[in-house]
């Protein structure tokens, strides 16, 4: 196998990897909120793939440059089975931008290293997510991961035995 084709296997290997074995906690419909992320299109534009939206716990992009930009798009479920839009929130607005593509997609812009949270949310129906960047040798890496619910507190009984 020529140094070119195992390049090319690796890359593939790779997409199969993200696409199929990615862990589904973030896109999973709790509170009625499904999120999924864009895969960055270099990564299938060579198999005729189309766009690909995954749902891992943490979602993870190396931008060349300064700022960086992620693809996303929510979808809220009422109880009567009926879509509702929902409102992104960054925390931080000087180091997250949020702003509406077409329909459900957003386009989330990475302005600056960091941390911040972004809430997405419908009603009482929220997730939270941690945005964390950082610059280093020419490109913004940049983590998206849902945040986990507080653990609640367990109490403990006492008593005698």
């Amino acid at each position: 196998m020529r140094k070119s084709d195992t390049k090319r296997f690796l890359t593939h290997a790779a997409v199969i990897a993200a696409v199929f074995l990615a862990a589904p906690a973030a896109g999973q419909s709790a509170g009625g909120i499904s999120v999924k992320f864009k895969l960055d299109p270099r990564l299938t534009q060579s198999l005729y793939m189309g766009d690909r939206w995954v749902s891992p716990s943490t979602y993870t992009i190396n931008h060349p440059g300064t700022t960086a930009t992620v693809y996303a798009r929510a979808r809220a479920v009422d109880a009567r089975g009926q879509r509702s839009p929902v409102d992104w929130t960054p925390h931080n607005p000087e180091m997250v931008a949020v702003a509406t593509v077409k329909g459900d997609e957003v386009k989330i812009s990475v302005l600056r290293p960091g941390e911040s949270t972004l809430q997405v949310g419908h009603g009482a129906a929220a997730k939270k997510f941690s945005v964390k960047a950082t610059y280093k040798n020419g490109a913004m890496l940049v983590q998206i991961s849902q945040e986990s619910a507080a653990p609640r507190a367990v109490r403990q009984q006492g008593g005698s035995s």
